[in-house]
């Protein structure tokens, strides 16, 4: 039998191998140890029949660990492949546990000899196969049983919310928590997608019941929650990003994407994937409810509403209270009244705004005696002062030099600096 194979390196195309056991035993979604050049890797079967005619490899092995994707989410996985020409095995490897994703971590057994894959090369693995692909597994064996389990995913949602929701607010806490205590009050899942790190800090101290799933965790907490969630069936509310986002819930109600006008969506240079992207496709994919929420959305959102539905909540609450106090121009110093109005708003703990009208701190002429800052007298620009009291009018460029005495009482001027 031919089998085609997502393998888990930077390779878009997919590979095809030879299979000699039983067609029963390696359904699509089976992870599997192939050859690749003189080295050993691990990937995913996509599919099991081909019309390649030309000389494959046999598989090396495959792995046993209970989890097999189902067609569903092998076929979300494949079209966030074609979006990004990104290998699906790697799509794939994101949706494991951390202690799975790596094949030093496997066992296999030759004459009841429990050994490692990482201490056998590729010519070794072969000669001790034989002819028959070996099966390896993790040191906790799964059950004899459990090589059919699948992690599946519902394929649609019976749910009368709208399939996409654009949420206009301010605060979105309260519209959050109405489809989170509705999606889990029907046995289901909540996906919290966020951005970044800091903004999976700031909802996991709003709903202090969810679960965080992402790299601030360690290897073994989230080894947990995958087994917790993915493979018991859990239901709860999972706050993360990329690796959140790729997780196999199997009773996935609501996926809900905060913050999706940020930039921190798009990934970096090691990464191409836009995490707010592929959160569309999986609820699209499997007809799931998706709540975009944010303050203000793109064009986009108005583009598409025939096919969205805008909540926008914002002339529900009160507009903030703003004050402006403008300083008259040609104002010597600091007033009296901008110095009064800072010490009522800190009092009151108001956040306070000042916005200066000049490019950079700079030197100013100013005269003790009458309070004056010397200004241009050709202009009445505001000059750029030196060390020696010269100064260049930064409007007309005109310069004068040892400019000490002031134009209006002769009193002794002074260089006031960065101001």
């Amino acid at each position: 039998m031919q089998v085609q194979v997502a393998v888990s390196l930077n390779i878009f195309a997919q590979l095809t191998y030879k299979y000699e056991g039983d067609p029963q035993t390696l359904p699509i979604g089976s992870r599997v140890l192939v050859p690749v050049g003189n080295r050993i890797t691990h990937g995913w079967v996509t599919a099991t029949h081909t019309d390649y005619k030309g000389k494959i490899k046999p598989i090396t092995g495959f792995v046993r660990d209970g989890y097999i994707p189902d067609p569903a989410f092998m076929n979300f996985i494949s079209q966030v492949s074609t979006l990004y020409l990104t290998s699906a095995g790697l799509l794939l490897d994101y949706s494991l546990p951390p202690s799975r994703k790596s094949t030093t971590n496997l066992y296999f057994s030759v004459e009841d000899k429990l050994l490692k894959l990482k201490d056998h090369s590729l010519s070794q693995l072969q000669k001790l196969g034989g002819q028959k692909p070996i099966e390896f597994f993790y040191k906790s064996k799964p059950p004899a049983d459990s090589s059919s389990s699948t992690v599946s995913t519902p394929s649609i949602f019976d749910n009368s919310s709208p399939l996409h929701t654009f949420l206009i607010d301010y605060s979105r806490i309260d519209y959050y928590q109405q489809v989170i205590n509705r999606t889990i009050k029907q046995g289901r899942s909540v996906l919290f997608v966020v951005p970044d790190n800091l903004t999976t800090s700031y909802w996991g101290d709003i709903f202090p019941h969810a679960q965080i799933y992402n790299s601030s965790l360690t290897p073994k907490k989230r080894d947990s929650l995958w087994e917790e969630y993915s493979a018991e069936g859990k239901n709860g509310l999972i706050i993360g990003g990329l690796s959140a986002v790729m997780l196999p819930l199997p009773n996935l109600g609501a996926i809900i994407c905060d913050r999706t006008a940020s930039n921190l969506y798009k990934r970096n240079y090691f990464t191409p994937y836009h995490i707010d992207e592929i959160a569309r496709i999986r609820a699209r994919n499997f007809q799931i409810p998706l709540i975009e929420g944010d303050a203000c959305h793109s064009v986009r959102a108005y583009m598409n509403t025939q096919h969205v539905e805008i909540v926008d909540n914002r002339s529900k609450e009160a507009a903030p209270s703003v004050e402006v106090h403008n300083i008259p121009p040609r104002t010597r110093g600091i007033p009296d009244m901008f110095i009064q109005i800072v010490r009522d708003s800190y009092k009151e703990k108001k956040k306070i705004l000042v916005v200066s009208n000049k490019k950079d701190s700079t030197n100013f002429l100013f005269c003790p005696q009458c309070s004056l800052i010397i200004r241009c007298p050709v202009c009445g620009g505001f000059p750029i002062v030196d060390e020696q009291y010269g100064f260049t009018c930064s409007h007309c460029n005109k310069t004068f030099s040892e400019y000490k005495q002031c134009p209006k009482c002769s009193g002794e001027l002074t260089i006031i600096e960065s101001l």
